[in-house]
């Protein structure tokens, strides 16, 4: 269990960090003000893929 929540806490970090650089870069692009539009695609973002990574991780590692 402790090697999943690891790997997990590891690759969501990494993930929110390219996301996090890279979302505001595109709506800059797109003429959406990124200060105002960035923390709902990040927030939302790094929940879905946590819990897709966790579940992913965990199936791999217990069945």
């Amino acid at each position: 269990m402790a090697v999943a929540t690891s790997l997990t806490l590891l690759t969501v970090t990494i993930i929110a960090a390219i996301v996090g650089s890279f979302v505001p870069l595109a709506l800059d692009r797109m003429g959406i003000d990124p200060a105002a539009a960035t923390g709902v695609f990040i927030t939302t973002s790094n929940d879905v893929v946590g819990v897709l990574v966790y579940f992913l991780l965990a199936s791999t590692f217990y069945v």
